[in-house]
Parts: C-alpha cells; structure tokens; sequence
C-alpha cells in the first residue's frame, strides 16, 4: 500500500490541510484512513495497521477529537480547500448530500429490501419511471 498512501499523503498537502491542520499527525492518519476505507473512528486504527502505518493509539485519537471540532480549526481547513480551487469570497458552492439509492428485491447481505424514504416496499421497475 506503499504508493497508495504516497499518493494520499501527496494529494492531502497538494490541498493545503497539512499547512492548515499545522501538521497534526494523528488528523492526517485519520484521514488517509477513510479515504482508504470509511469506517469509525476506532476502526480507522486497524485500516492504519493494515496499511502499515504505526497510528496514534486511541485515546490519543479521543483525546485529539475535541480541537479537530473547533471553528477555527475547520475554517482553516475550509480555507484550504477553498484557496485550492481558487474560490473566492463570494463564490457559492453546492453539492449534493441526499442518500444513496439502491434497489433491491432478494437481499445479499450488503442490501436488503426495506421501506425506502417514499415508503415504498418493494422496488420500482424500469417501466415506472
């Protein structure tokens, strides 16, 4: 996973959140960690291992947690982003952050059938849309 997380490590500094976050090492493993596989937390330790990375231990991880939620520290990281795509004071920005939708009639495990948020049991045919 070397050039993986070379890669990783490259692109979150191209995008200015290691200047921002000052160099934090335990939010940089954090992120790096979910980019690779979105998990908790606490889950987020053993994709570090697995990844050969020696991670903060978790009460190192809690005990950090507080500052990351700070204003000031995510208006830097925003303005990070922000001076990354050269947006500028008036620019809006908008992105979707509705559910993802997925249908299914014979669960696997991964998806199974249940009310959707129309409320609908079972899923929609080709034909009715």
């Amino acid at each position: 996973m070397g050039h993986l997380l070379d890669a990783l490590s490259r692109a979150f500094d191209l995008l200015g959140l290691g200047e921002a976050c000052g160099g934090d090492e335990v939010f940089r493993q954090l992120v790096l960690a979910r980019v690779i596989e979105p998990t908790s937390k606490h889950d987020s330790l053993r994709v570090l291992a697995e990844a050969g990375i020696e991670a903060a231990s978790y009460t190192t991880v809690k005990r950090r947690l507080p500052a990351f939620a700070e204003l000031a520290w995510r208006g830097r990281l925003s303005a990070a982003c922000a001076a990354h795509t050269r947006l500028g004071p008036a620019s809006l920005v908008l992105y979707d952050v509705s559910t993802l939708h997925l249908e299914t009639d014979t669960g696997d495990g991964f998806r199974e059938p249940e009310f959707s948020k129309e409320r609908r049991l079972t899923p929609r045919s080709p034909l009715d849309c």
